[in-house]
């Protein structure tokens, strides 16, 4: 049995760039939030979203405006980010 690479089985038509992921350090699949607990990485934390038509976008949370209470779903994208970074 031979197994599909990783690209194909994540679904993209072909393989990335060598270069690709350059200067990525953690990617987290849970939402996230401008949050004063987050404010040592600022400069650091993109929100990247990919919506149905394979349009990217990416967001640096710290332009957007500080979230002060966080449902139980975003503290856990908090709080994940949060010891990954340490």
């Amino acid at each position: 049995m031979i197994a599909e690479p990783t690209w194909k089985r994540i679904g993209l038509a072909k393989p990335l760039a060598g270069d690709s992921g350059i200067g990525i350090t953690i990617i987290i699949t849970d939402d996230i939030f401008h949050h004063a607990s987050l404010t040592h990485l600022k400069g650091k934390v993109q929100r990247v979203e990919v919506k149905n038509d394979h349009t990217v976008t990416c967001v640096d949370i710290f332009d957007e405006p500080e979230v002060e209470e966080l449902s139980k779903y975003a503290q856990h994208g908090v709080s994940v980010l949060n010891l990954l970074a340490h």
